[in-house]
């Protein structure tokens, strides 16, 4: 009889047997993907409701935007959705990524931001603060959006700066979508502090002509604008505009505003999405953020940003289409994994090793 040493080449009925084991592991996976249940979240109605309304506000913001006259570039904004800005204009804080600003046009966010609130525990009339820069005008009118679907009450700041593809364009702000959104009543709360953004929250690092540009955008809307000397001023500006009136249940950050991240040692290192953890930042820093301060204080942050990682992590769209559908992305959903079938297989796989290891080829 031959013998094999561990330096032989195995027989060939040994690598038979080890396809045939490659080939149950495949059908392992294919068949635990068959039967693994999608199970409707238990806010999976409001959740729809929201995205539904959010499809509402792009449709209405789009034939605002044409009716204004405004050419909208196909190239830019292929969803047509009026809410792409331009690559350039003097309100432009930062260089931003087109295909961020596509995937923020999901609908399906303002139902993951449905999900976020409910995981927070909130109640009814519950006070939710909500920091947005304008690069991500779709992302705020989300979280509006969800926030009126639990009933809850959003206190919002809102710096007009945007990043490259967002509400930079010279007339048409996000204080000008915010105008057609609350005249259409999609949307009941409005923003009621307005910082200019970008370096230190006071436009200091935007271009010329910036200045014009955002007072317009002011006296169009007839709110003021408050411009804060430093990063700390906004910093407590804010704070007090936000919990003067009761206190914040949660609180929702949009995109990167400076008085948000702050200039401490965590702000760039940050997660995106539902922080209901401590963050282990340096406490001694004194310009530490919006998001470092209430995550301090025990209150849970939602933290949007990175969008595409978001996306990713969901089972979101990155480039969604006018006619997806809400309520069909895995957003909305809980999977129940079949593990007894996991389990059934793990043993027929050691067993079959086992004997493969063991017999005599």
């Amino acid at each position: 009889m031959n013998s094999y040493s561990l330096n032989d080449s195995p027989p060939k009925t040994k690598i038979v047997l080890l396809l045939c084991l490659l080939l149950f592991l495949t059908a392992v996976v294919f068949i635990g993907e068959f039967l693994t249940q999608r199970i409707p979240k238990a806010e999976y109605s409001k959740m729809k409701y929201a995205a539904e309304k959010m499809q509402t506000l792009i449709r209405t913001v789009y034939n605002a935007r044409t009716e204004k006259g405004d050419g909208i570039d196909i190239m830019t904004d292929p969803l047509q959705s009026g809410l792409i800005g331009v690559e350039f204009s003097p309100i432009t804080t930062t260089l931003g990524n087109l295909e961020a600003k596509h995937t923020a046009l999901n609908a399906d966010f303002a139902a993951l931001m449905v999900t976020w609130l409910t995981q927070c525990e909130v109640a009814e009339n519950d006070r939710i603060a909500i920091q947005a820069s304008a690069s991500f005008p779709a992302l705020t009118f989300a979280a509006i959006i969800a926030c009126e679907t639990l009933n809850l009450q959003p206190v919002i700041s809102v710096s007009l700066g945007s990043s490259s593809y967002g509400a930079n364009m010279s007339g048409f702000t996000y204080l000008d979508m915010e105008k057609i959104v609350l005249d259409s009543m999609i949307i009941e709360n409005e923003c009621g502090l307005i910082t200019p953004g970008g370096t230190d929250d006071n436009g200091s690092s935007m271009w010329d002509g910036a200045q014009n540009i955002l007072a317009q955008a002011i006296i169009r809307s007839g709110k003021s604008l408050f411009t804060p000397h430093t990063l700390r001023e906004s910093i407590e500006k804010k704070l007090k505009y936000f919990n003067d009136d009761g206190e914040v249940r949660v609180f929702i950050n949009i995109g990167g505003n400076h008085a948000s991240l702050g200039n401490g040692n965590c702000a760039y290192r940050i997660p995106s999405g539902l922080i209901n953890h401590p963050l282990h930042c340096n406490p001694s820093r004194s310009e530490d953020g919006l998001i470092i301060a209430y995550n301090r204080s025990g209150i849970p942050v939602i933290h949007v940003l990175n969008i595409r990682d978001l996306a990713a992590s969901y089972g979101l769209l990155f480039l969604p289409h006018r006619t997806q559908k809400a309520g069909e992305s895995e957003v909305y959903y809980n999977q129940k994994k079949p593990y007894w079938f996991y389990a059934l297989s793990l043993l027929i796989v050691l067993f079959w090793s086992m004997w493969i290891g063991r017999k005599k080829l």
